[in-house]
């Protein structure tokens, strides 16, 4: 659940900025549709960036068995390369 109220605090933070912008007048109903269409761009594209960074991380953990100290080095930076990305793209980096 709190996954997701980060996508939709996103989502709404960056549409609010914009109807700012565009003032109150000039909103029109595809404005709306185009907010809600946003919050699946937002979720699934983070949700996206962890699946591939989680792919990268298995084949990059897959050839460290002789040195397994640096294996929970590759965790913590892989999630937070993961992270960075995902909010680099303007996806929800806490679903990355």
């Amino acid at each position: 659940e709190s996954l997701l109220n980060d996508a939709v605090t996103v989502v709404l933070y960056h549409m609010f900025e914009g109807y700012a912008e565009m003032g109150p007048k000039n909103i029109i109903t595809v404005d709306y549709l185009a907010g809600v269409a946003s919050f699946f761009v937002v979720a699934l594209g983070g949700t996206l960036v962890g699946i591939l960074w989680g792919l990268l991380a298995a084949f990059v953990s897959r050839f460290t068995h002789h040195v397994r100290v640096i294996e929970p080095l590759f965790v913590f930076v892989m999630s937070y390369l993961s992270y960075v990305s995902a909010e680099l793209f303007h996806f929800s980096g806490i679903l990355a």
